[in-house]
């Protein structure tokens, strides 16, 4: 038996994922929208929309989770479009900075 837990003790195995639906907020203009994201180990994946100016954006998500916190980018959009997030996270809320363009703003999320 203990060689068995060793076994998985070298191999890594790493938790299962954790999806979760986040309700987001960002910006001066309060675009909003719903991102589903995926959390493995240090990573994050997924997908989301936002509604921005009257438009709705599409875009792939990509990070990690690094020092308490989440680092994120926008992916596979538009160069307009793209986006990066910085936020500590807290329980199901949390609050950070999203930098869309050079511009530099609020972000907020609740976790669904």
């Amino acid at each position: 038996m203990r060689s068995a837990i060793s076994l998985v003790a070298l191999l890594g195995l790493a938790a299962p994922a954790c999806a979760e639906t986040w309700r987001v907020s960002q910006g001066v203009n309060g675009a909003s929208g719903q991102w589903n994201v995926s959390i493995n180990g240090g990573r994050i994946s997924g997908a989301g929309t936002m509604q921005d100016r009257g438009r709705m954006v599409g875009f792939k998500l990509v990070g990690q989770v690094k020092d308490g916190g989440y680092q994120i980018e926008r992916v596979d959009v538009a160069p307009a479009d793209k986006c990066s997030y910085v936020a500590r996270t807290v329980g199901p809320r949390f609050s950070g900075t999203a930098i869309c363009n050079g511009a530099q703003g609020p972000w907020r999320v609740e976790r669904k």
